[in-house]
């Protein structure tokens, strides 16, 4: 997949209305809370809603993953992966204004999503497959709060932007893991970074 345009065409008719909708929504409710940055309100499509589906390429095949999403916002990227048609999938967000628009889009595009308002180290412990974030954290920070809801086997895509590889070495102080880094279809400078076999330094 080496475009947008195959990004789009990789997905069904109704999760791009979905999608189309979440779009219109974001941009509705934008003038009355700050979800996202006001310079990418215009090109939410691309910036937001197409960055959030690039990551579906890079999680297991199994629409029952347990998937865990660490600062979801405004839901990106959690809602996109839920409207793919993955069915457990699981928001933290602790801004309780981005988690009644988050539940208002689940309703209105009829997608099942697990929104929980609250800091992420406050949530119960958790035993996810897969652990998503975006814009929240540096990478050994992600890696700290994900501590109570991951297992061994846990697999780690963050979208990062262009000081990703810089992060990688940082978390490597504390913790052992393989990292693959993917180039984002979005931004020249952005990346998205994959994290298995994570294992924390004695």
């Amino acid at each position: 997949m080496k475009s947008l345009q195959e990004l789009e065409k990789s997905v069904s008719c109704e999760t791009i209305k979905k999608l189309k909708l979440y779009e219109q929504l974001l941009k509705k409710w934008q003038k009355a809370i700050n979800l996202v940055g006001k310079n990418t309100v215009e090109d939410a499509w691309n910036r937001h809603i197409l960055d959030s589906l690039q990551v579906i390429k890079y999680l297991p095949k199994n629409e029952n993953l347990s998937i865990v999403d660490l600062g979801s916002g405004a839901g990106f990227p959690p809602l996109v992966i839920s409207m793919s048609g993955y069915n457990n999938v699981s928001a933290i967000e602790s801004d309780e204004r981005k988690c009644f628009f988050m539940q208002e889009v689940a309703k209105q595009t009829n997608t099942k999503i697990n929104i929980i308002n609250e800091r992420i180290e406050k949530v119960e412990k958790m035993q996810a497959d897969v652990i998503t974030s975006r814009a929240l954290a540096k990478i050994d920070e992600l890696l700290i709060f994900s501590k109570d809801l991951s297992n061994e086997d846990t697999i780690y895509l963050f979208l990062k932007g262009k000081t990703a590889q810089k992060e990688v070495e940082k978390a490597r102080e504390s913790f052992d893991f393989e990292a693959e880094t993917f180039k984002s279809l979005t931004s020249s400078e952005a990346n998205i970074i994959k994290i298995t076999n994570l294992k924390e330094k004695k």
